[in-house]
Formats: structure tokens, C-alpha cells, sequence
């Protein structure tokens, strides 16, 4: 079995892999300037901050990466910009790898509506740069693809309706979606809307272009760039199971769950400056009562956002702000109260009115699982069923071309009607009709919005590039059976 996963971040304690996180942070002098953080690589643990501002800059910033593209391209039956990068492979191996991802931008947008183009930066490269196989760490890690960047924002359509969480808080929104939905403030975007890094150390892909049928040990790579350029689309986290992602400092008696933490400082020793906001994805999410997640989290949001914590001369050390909140009595019980209600059974959490999401293993005490509980299908009840792409694990797709799946499946596209129902619930247009939705971008956030003092940006300053997160990372890994590179 393989296991499509996200891998977490670990600050201060031998990071492995950082998203990005957009936060919003302005004086009231500077009512529309955003600060957007961009991403140089899925992988990288570097974010250079970037501010944004009523004019538009006229020149866009610099691509993501340093190698010069190998291809720009778009098919005319696609919405989805390629610029491909393949410096490691034979050209046949790269044109295979390359025609994936124009038909996975292909696939994607016969499903859904978009107006604007989505630009990709997609490489395929050697992730163990000609190590030894057996010596080198990343050589099971299938690849990456994440959104470029966030904006922080909130629906002023219909989707915020009486005491809906839409319409009182303020949420990380992907780029890709920021520019199909009409928003009430000049934006800079960054130069690509989602990022994709793919491991051509990894002997068991099929590409739909070879000339040898696909056999029962691999995976086309079709399906899986279809997968995760859904993740790059919204399908996107900020919660995290500190226990996993902390696991020196947080508690392991009592598991809790909780937005990941903006960081500055050395990674030695991290400075936590405010809780993140929750993605749009979240804003969806609700337990098996009807009740929201962002419910949940209002005691845990308003700890920070009332009283900054410190530790002497240097406030919010990572490991201070774990003890502290531990001890915060209500806070800390109500992310603990979270934490239990996703491990307390499978299909313990939902979004549209009645679509499982994966949180724990039918009979597996495994608990909460960073990277694939939450941002996933549940796997028991949309296997073999038309939805079978947005699922944790890939058993459906072992030895068969993703578009024979769909035909087995019983569906019309790559996308199931309920997986379409929770892309047009995020705000994308669906049946080809364009979205209704309209966004307010956040501006002129103050203490108690979710951020602490510290994250304020006054007259164009700022937090130092380089700066590491904690949110969700789409990130496919190989973690069972059945994957050899």
C-alpha cells in the first residue's frame, strides 16, 4: 500500500520540510498592505517575505527557482501553465514527465472553472543528487506540491451567511483561487501559483507515454500529479498534532491539535510570534454534530491574541509557548478536546453536508496522522467509488492508468461529485459556470485578530527572510508496501 502524505515541519528540531504561510500584517496607518511569504521550493525551509501594496509592482518577482526552465507550455484544452524543469533525466524520461503534468492540467480543468490561468512550476530531478540509494534519506519520498502563496481573506458572497465562521474570520486562501474570485484590494501575486518538486530517483513511476503497459507494482504519474495539484488547489491544512510535530517539547499524555505557529529567529532557537490562520479548506470542516472546527479553536485563536505569552527578555521561545499553553487551562482543553474527536473514530470529521474526510484507520489505533488525516477522502468509504482520487492512500491506482480508474470507477472525470461539491464549496466555479463567490481581503489587523504584537509590520518593515512556518505541505511519501526505488 502507499500512502499519499504529508510531511510536517519540525522547527528548531531538524526540520525535514516547511510550508508556506501567508499571514496578513499591517499598521492602521498602512490600511491595504499585505505581507505575502513566498516559497522558493515545496521543500525548501526558506520563505522570503514579500509586501504588497495599492500599486502593483510593474515588475513581478523573480521565478522560484535558479535552474532555467526546460519548457514553458500551456495545451489550448488546459488552463494550467506548465514551466517544467528536468535536469537529471534522459529527454525521453522528461517529455514523459512533462506530458503528466499537461494532462493533469488538463484533466483538472475540465472539472472545474478557471478564468485565470494557474501557473506551475514543476520539477523532476534526482532528490539523492547521485548518492547511493541505500545511503540516501529522500530516496522514498515521492515528491511535493504546495501553493506558492496565501492571502488572508474572508467571503463577502452568499457563502457567508448568518453565523456561518466565514463571515466573521479570516482565513489563508491559495493563490490559484485568489485570482479566479473577484477581491476589493490590488494584489502582488508571485510568479507561480502552486510549486511541484517530483523525485526521478523513484524507479516504479509509469508515465502514460511509455511503450511498456504499466504493471501491478507501479503508479501512473498521472494520478499522482492530478492528486496533488488538487493539494496546490486548497485542499490544505493549517492544523497540526503537536505530539507528531514537536515531539521533543509537546505533551504525549494528552494529545492536542492546533493551528502551526509563525516562527522567526535561529532554528536553534525559534521564537513563535502568533498561531496562523486557518486555511479555507478548515473553514469547511465540521464533527459528525454539526459543529466547526474553527468552533473548537476560538479558545485556543483568542489565548494568544489577549495575552502574548513571554519568556523573560526573549518572549515565545518555542518550547515557553508549548509549557504555557499546556497550562492554559480552557485553550489547551479545547485543542485537546479537537485532537480527541478526529481520533475517536474513522469518518469523524466532514465537509459539505455529508462528505467524509480520512482521520484514523478502519480498526487501527494509529491516531491522528500528520499529512493525510483531514486533507483526505476517507479511504473505506470512497475506495472503488468515483471519488477515489482525493484518498490517503493509492491502493485503487497500484497497476492501473488513472483514466482506465476513472472509467472503472463509474466516473466522468478525475474529480467525483463529491470531490466537485467540496471544490466549489472552497469558492472554485464548477459545471462551467464561473464562482459566485467575492472575497474581502484582510487588512489592518490588530491584537486579538489571531496575531500577536509581535507580527505587526510598521512602514515597510518586517520579519527577516528566511523566515519558517509550520502549516500543511502536500507532500507524497512512500511509507508501505510495495514502493522500491
Amino acid at each position: 500500500m502507499q500512502q499519499f502524505h504529508h510531511l510536517l515541519p519540525q522547527p528548531a528540531l531538524g526540520p525535514r520540510c516547511v510550508l508556506l504561510l501567508l499571514l496578513l500584517l499591517g499598521s492602521p496607518a498602512e490600511a491595504t498592505t499585505v505581507l505575502r511569504f513566498d516559497r522558493e521550493s515545496p521543500l525548501t525551509t526558506t520563505l522570503t517575505p514579500r509586501h504588497t501594496h495599492q500599486r502593483p509592482r510593474s515588475e513581478p518577482p523573480s521565478p522560484p527557482s535558479p535552474r532555467a526552465p526546460r519548457s514553458l507550455h500551456r495545451r489550448g484544452d488546459s488552463q494550467f501553465e506548465i514551466t517544467f524543469s528536468c535536469p537529471d533525466s534522459s529527454p525521453a524520461i522528461c517529455q514523459y514527465a512533462q506530458n503528466s503534468f499537461e494532462r493533469a492540467g488538463v484533466y483538472i480543468s475540465s472539472m472545474i472553472t478557471i478564468s485565470t490561468p494557474i501557473k506551475v512550476h514543476a520539477t523532476f530531478k534526482s532528490f539523492c543528487n547521485n548518492q547511493s540509494l541505500d545511503s540516501c534519506s529522500s530516496r522514498n519520498i515521492l515528491g511535493a506540491a504546495a501553493p506558492v502563496a496565501y492571502f488572508p481573506a474572508r467571503p463577502t458572497t452568499s457563502v457567508a451567511v448568518a453565523n456561518s465562521p466565514l463571515a466573521a474570520s479570516w482565513f489563508l486562501y491559495p493563490q490559484a483561487l485568489v485570482k479566479q474570485l473577484h477581491h476589493d484590494a490590488p494584489l502582488e501575486y508571485a510568479s507561480f501559483d502552486i510549486l511541484a518538486d517530483f523525485n526521478a530517483d523513484i524507479k516504479t513511476w509509469w508515465f502514460k507515454d511509455s511503450p511498456t503497459p504499466i504493471v501491478a507494482n507501479q503508479t501512473d504519474f498521472d494520478f499522482v500529479i492530478t492528486h496533488e495539484l488538487t493539494h496546490g488547489l486548497g485542499w490544505d491544512t493549517s492544523l497540526l498534532s503537536f505530539d507528531q510535530v514537536f515531539t521533543d517539547v509537546a505533551s504525549k499524555t494528552t494529545p492536542y491539535v492546533a493551528p502551526s505557529m509563525y516562527f522567526h529567529g535561529s532554528t536553534g532557537k525559534p521564537v513563535a510570534d502568533a498561531w496562523t490562520f486557518l486555511t479555507s479548506f478548515d473553514a469547511l470542516i465540521k464533527d459528525n454534530n454539526g459543529r466547526a472546527v474553527t468552533d473548537y479553536l476560538t479558545p485556543v485563536q483568542a489565548w494568544w491574541g489577549s495575552a502574548p505569552p513571554s519568556d523573560g527578555d526573549e518572549p515565545n521561545v518555542l518550547t515557553s509557548i508549548i509549557s504555557q499553553f499546556e497550562a492554559s487551562g480552557t485553550p489547551f482543553s479545547a485543542a485537546a478536546a479537537l485532537a480527541k474527536t478526529i481520533i475517536a473514530a474513522p469518518r469523524s470529521l466532514k465537509v459539505n453536508t455529508n462528505t467524509s474526510l480520512f482521520t484514523v484507520d478502519d480498526g487501527k489505533n494509529t491516531g491522528f496522522s500528520s499529512g493525510s488525516s483531514i486533507t483526505h477522502l476517507d479511504y473505506t468509504r470512497y475506495e472503488n467509488t468515483p471519488d477515489f482520487l482525493m484518498l490517503p492512500y493509492d491502493n485503487d491506482g497500484r497497476g492501473v492508468p488513472l483514466m482506465d480508474l476513472v472509467k472503472k470507477n463509474g466516473g466522468t472525470g478525475v474529480y467525483g461529485p463529491e470531490t466537485l461539491q467540496v471544490m466549489a464549496n472552497m469558492g472554485w466555479g464548477t459545471g462551467g459556470q464561473p464562482s459566485s463567490v467575492s472575497l474581502t481581503i484582510g487588512t489592518g489587523f490588530q491584537i486579538g485578530d489571531t496575531l500577536s504584537a509581535a507580527v505587526k509590520v510598521r512602514g515597510g518593515g518586517g520579519v527577516s527572510a528566511g523566515t519558517t512556518t509550520a502549516a500543511t505541505l502536500a507532500v507524497v511519501t512512500a511509507l508501505l508496501l510495495g514502493l522500491s526505488p
